[in-house]
């Protein structure tokens, strides 16, 4: 791995002005204030006492996963699932949506569809006709 690029995805925030011992509620309040919690909290710097006891605070009161990793520990660190955006439909897009429902309705009122379902459908596809 030495030598390797590696592209870090990653936001770093220094919060200063924090002591360990006297700020622990307020450093409990920010972290609680996230639109979303950390999947994994590491606490790195500090002292043992303090770091301890603020790991044990963000695990009671905000449910965090929160390590305190060893001198050298190494942890590899797994992408989140990307949720895909569903991408726009072009007009060509549309169109063939548009002719698949047809054609998938055309074949269902040839079997059990009640005409009259089918042709309140059919007003439904037109809106979309012509919305598009």
């Amino acid at each position: 791995m030495h030598g390797e690029e590696i592209a870090v995805k990653a936001k770093i925030y220094n919060v200063e002005g924090f002591s360990a011992h006297a700020d622990q509620p307020a450093l409990l309040k920010w972290v609680g204030s996230f639109k979303k919690l950390p999947r994994k909290v590491f606490l790195v710097h500090g002292e043992i006492e303090g770091i301890e006891r603020l790991k044990g605070l963000l695990e009671k009161n905000l449910s965090l996963d929160v390590i305190v990793p060893d001198w050298q520990q190494s942890f590899e660190l797994a992408a989140e699932k990307q949720v895909s955006t569903p991408k726009k439909l072009t007009d060509r897009d549309l169109e063939l949506l548009y002719n698949t429902v047809i054609n998938k309705l055309n074949q269902v009122y040839k079997s059990e569809i009640e005409k009259s379902d089918l042709e309140l459908l059919y007003d439904k596809l037109k809106n979309i006709e012509k919305a598009i």
